[in-house]
């Protein structure tokens, strides 16, 4: 008897024998910086045809078995696995379950499906919500956002030029720069002569 489908949104935790068909749209290797590098797991990001995402995960003692099955853009009939909670800490998405290969996984790849299965998936929010998540370091692992007021708007007159950030005040207006530029004339020579101080003459 062939195992019923399941959509990702309908998963519960728990042991999983139906068959979730989806699609792989990136996978990665996680490494324990803290000890040189060292693998711990092989993360996936899944999405089924209803445009749910779920993160799959599989250990470092199993991921030889699967990683040279896994392509990015692909299509694969999952079952035989676990339904964890999604860890707060980690999250790339907003499921609160979790996929986790164990040794009763089948991973088969497909060369199509009559699911429309999306092949990208995008998370709108407020950037003052992408900044929140980015400092609490509970989604979009390795940003490093700093949290800092958005930058003051200058209002500028109707006819001020575009793309100009200067307010003016520290830069000199045309007349006194092509005047700094142009050399001294004679009669500014003889005009510094005469404001000049004379000096006292010694014999």
């Amino acid at each position: 008897m062939a195992n019923s489908r399941v959509l990702l949104a309908d998963l519960k935790a728990g042991r999983c024998s139906n068959v979730a068909e989806v699609r792989l749209l990136r996978f990665w290797e996680a490494r324990n910086v803290r000890k040189g590098g060292e693998p711990m797991s092989v993360d996936m990001l899944f999405v089924d045809e209803n445009s749910t995402l779920m993160q799959g995960s599989v250990g470092a003692n199993r991921q030889l078995r699967f990683r040279d099955r896994l392509s990015e853009g692909s299509l694969y009939t999952l079952t035989g696995f676990d339904v964890t909670r999604s860890n707060t800490n980690f999250r790339l998405s907003d499921a609160p379950f979790s996929i986790r290969f164990n040794e009763g996984t089948e991973l088969d790849k497909i060369p199509a499906s009559v699911r429309p299965i999306p092949t990208e998936l995008f998370r709108f929010m407020p950037c003052s919500q992408v900044l929140e998540l980015a400092n609490t370091g509970k989604q979009l692992p390795g940003a490093d956002v700093p949290d800092v007021a958005p930058p003051e708007i200058v209002a500028q007159p109707p006819n001020a030029n575009v793309g100009t950030t200067s307010t003016g005040a520290d830069s000199p207006a045309s007349s006194d720069a092509s005047a700094a530029k142009r050399p001294p004339t004679a009669k500014d020579e003889d005009d510094v002569d005469k404001t000049s101080p004379k000096k006292a003459h010694v014999e």
